[in-house]
């Protein structure tokens, strides 16, 4: 039987990911630096130390061998950078692109210089290292997203938005985990502890885009897309989407197509777009990993787990998939409707 191996996954929302690799056929290993797991009763689970450890190397290492893993699918980007960097040093398959792929989008002022580069749409942005930057971007530029350039271990989980109005009303209605808006102030005080610590933040500072968002889910080989699946963002919680539905937008579709082919990927990537205000699309974040909303694209027909597993393995896979139009709605699980 076929050993995978998802890792940094413990807690999050891989319900459908671990059934359907199930129903494919093989034994699911997680791995995490978390104690323990409520998917623990569905696969073997492994405690690990953080990717930042001096022995994560090692310890990961012991772990494949330990237990035959056969083919390693990262879930955040840090460690999809880690495999890229060491893909050698394991025999199981990482199911990763190249070094230079990977670290040009893991961090994401780095991802924004680069497109730019080669003319592709992203929103106005700079970095910022200090809190003259940062007031110069807030005030003079209108820059009021951000998000750190590189996060320790992996996602930092979406920009947030300087607005103080909507900070101060969902300041005890939001969820922990969904506070989008931010005061400036509470930026500035945190940005000022950060400079005391000796730990100054580097930030990518960008526009606003009010319009629809879309996950663009991306299969490639051998640098190119073989499937692209646009997913529309309805409603998130704890920022993943809580209700999507497949939308075959061909703008969508040739500028993630294009985006594969710059960076020359290989296996799941994932590319945020987003609309400004005049409607145009902007590249928000692209993401070198499996997407937690994978099985959106699996349940509507295009089945890039199956894929994963059949690429890993040298093995030719069908050309012929075609995506149903769907939607998803997550609420204790995740349930599809045909539309």
């Amino acid at each position: 039987m076929t050993n995978v191996l998802l890792t940094c996954c413990a807690n999050g929302s891989v319900d459908g990911v671990i059934d359907h690799l199930h129903k494919l056929g093989v034994a699911v290993h997680i791995s995490d630096s978390a104690d323990s797991s409520p998917y623990e009763n569905k696969v073997y689970y492994h405690t690990v130390p953080q990717i930042s450890s001096p022995t994560y190397k090692s310890v990961m290492r012991k772990l494949c061998d330990t237990f035959d893993i056969d083919i390693i699918i990262p879930s955040i980007s840090e460690d999809a950078l880690f495999f890229s960097k060491h893909r050698k040093s394991f025999d199981a398959v990482s199911t990763v692109s190249s070094k230079f792929a990977t670290e040009m989008t893991c961090n994401k002022a780095m991802c924004y210089y680069f497109l730019n580069y080669y003319k592709f749409p992203v929103p106005q942005f700079c970095t910022v290292t200090d809190k003259k930057e940062l007031d110069f971007a807030v005030h003079d530029l209108g820059m009021t997203c951000f998000k750190p350039q590189k996060h320790p271990n992996g996602s930092g989980k979406g920009f947030r938005i300087i607005d103080d109005v909507q900070a101060h009303k969902n300041m005890f209605t939001a969820l922990t985990s969904e506070m989008y808006y931010v005061s400036y102030s509470s930026v500035v005080t945190a940005f000022e502890w950060r400079v005391e610590e000796e730990d100054p933040p580097e930030l990518l500072m960008m526009e606003y885009l009010p319009g629809t968002e879309y996950s663009v889910y991306c299969f490639c080989h051998n640098g190119r897309a073989k499937y692209i699946v646009p997913i529309k963002r309805i409603e998130t919680v704890n920022m993943c989407s809580s209700v999507a539905r497949i939308d075959m937008n061909r703008d969508c579709i040739n500028l993630a197509r294009q985006i594969c082919e710059l960076y020359e990927f290989e296996y799941n990537i994932n590319i945020q777009l987003k609309r400004d205000k005049l409607g145009n699309l902007k590249v928000v974040e692209i993401n070198p990993r499996i997407a937690g909303s994978v099985m959106l694209p699996v349940t509507a027909g295009v089945d890039m787990l199956s894929m994963t597993l059949l690429k890993a393995a040298g093995r030719k896979y069908f050309y012929n998939y075609s995506a149903s139009n769907i939607i998803m709605k997550r609420h204790w699980g995740e349930v599809y409707d045909y539309v």
